[in-house]
């Protein structure tokens, strides 16, 4: 009863773990200590109450099953938010990090803003993106994005792509399909022109 069938792309999906799809062979081996049969896949397939049209990422929809509005029928929300909960405190500390990492405050501020749309109001789309450079290292840009965004937007959103990544591909592979955020710890533009050249 947990698990559904996505016709396109074929994967099969728990609905307690959304963003985890299975191939059809990790699917049995996933489910084989409570199975009788050594093909489930084949069994859950018969069933009509279990598949669905399509796998869809809206971040800010509720997790698991949506109907489409455009009539291709259900689909399953891959987007699981984070666990991570608001509460009251002493932002402090944050906001003194914030001005050592950054400290022209125009600058700031924008940064502050891109990141509050990213972490409170996931439905957005951001049409850029944030490129933090320095002479010196240790000076707290890895963890704005490992430390502190990661956990707050949810590691299952949470890719992080190398410089070939980035060059080889065309942007809908895995570090970009179903993300909201990717971390790129290190671009070394002088090595890596090709990778300039697509960020770009």
């Amino acid at each position: 009863a947990d698990w559904r069938y996505c016709v396109e792309p074929e994967l099969f999906i728990n609905q307690l773990q959304p963003n985890h799809p299975y191939k059809e062979k990790e699917f049995n081996g996933k489910v084989r200590p409570f199975s009788d049969v050594v093909d489930t896949a084949a069994k859950l397939k018969q069933l009509i109450s279990t598949q669905v049209a399509a796998l869809s990422y809206q971040p800010g929809e509720k997790s698991g099953f949506i109907f489409s509005e455009t009539g291709s029928g259900q689909s399953i929300n891959t987007f699981v938010p984070s666990k991570v909960r608001p509460r009251s405190g002493d932002a402090g500390p944050f906001v003194r990090y914030m001005e050592q990492l950054i400290p022209n405050e125009k600058d700031r501020n924008q940064l502050l803003r891109w990141c509050a749309t990213l972490v409170v109001r996931p439905e957005i789309r951001m049409h850029f993106s944030v490129l933090l450079t320095s002479e010196t290292q240790g000076v707290g840009k890895s963890t704005l994005g490992d430390q502190i965004l990661a956990p707050l937007v949810g590691r299952s959103n949470v890719s992080k792509p190398n410089e070939n990544d980035i060059a080889e591909s065309n942007f809908t592979g895995p570090w970009a399909a179903h993300k909201r955020l990717a971390i790129v710890d290190e671009i070394y533009a002088g090595q890596s022109k090709k990778v300039y050249n697509r960020l770009k």
